[in-house]
């Protein structure tokens, strides 16, 4: 199998979601498949939206539960990603809110902590 030539030298990124597009073209709606590109708003989720899951999670307390990530190197990106204006700011904070989420939820067996808001 080789892959064709409109795939190759493409950033891995618009390559893989060539691929996808691709992949599914026979089952997904033309409506689905032709729209632009909406973006992700992690920039704004975590300007305000999951501030209490931040709070929670990434606070020196959530870090030390977990003990995978250095609260002050979270604290520099946290501090980076609310300083900048730019829409991707906020993807690595989402990454660690992902990944700190991720461990409560599997390892530390807590899920109690997705169902109220009240941190």
């Amino acid at each position: 199998m080789t892959i064709p030539a409109r795939f190759k030298g493409s950033e891995s990124e618009d390559m893989l979601k060539a691929v996808l597009r691709l992949a599914f073209e026979d089952i997904l709606p033309a409506e689905i498949s032709e729209r632009e590109p909406t973006g992700y708003p992690s920039y704004y989720w975590t300007q305000g939206e999951v501030e209490h899951l931040k709070q929670y999670l990434l606070s020196p307390g959530g870090l030390k539960r977990t003990g995978l990530l250095r609260p002050d190197t979270v604290q520099q990106i946290l501090e980076a990603d609310k300083a900048s204006k730019k829409k991707s700011a906020g993807k690595r904070t989402w990454g660690l809110l992902v990944l700190q989420a991720w461990y409560e939820l599997y390892v530390n067996n807590n899920e109690d902590f997705f169902i109220t808001r009240d941190y």
